[in-house]
């Protein structure tokens, strides 16, 4: 399960090979070292240091995330529910 902040830094890495504004913070430091051990990321260093993109299966992995639907209110009516 990803963290909110996570998911954030996943989706940077794969709309930008720019370093993470954040790059330097241990959370970010944390996931991104995740991320690369579980190949969801890759090296970009012909853009600078501290740089990355999504690899095949990071893609999966964000196409997956952007496919979960919205959660849906169901509406009962009180009388019915017991």
């Amino acid at each position: 399960m990803a963290t909110p902040n996570e998911i954030e830094i996943i989706l940077h890495y794969h709309t930008s090979a720019e370093k993470h504004p954040r790059h330097d913070a241990p959370a970010v430091h944390e996931a991104r070292e995740r991320f690369l051990s579980v190949g969801l990321i890759e090296s970009a260093a012909q853009y600078g240091e501290y740089c990355f993109v999504t690899t095949e299966k990071g893609r999966k992995y964000v196409a997956m995330l952007c496919e979960t639907p919205f959660p849906a209110t169901k509406y009962i009516d009180p009388r019915e529910a017991a």
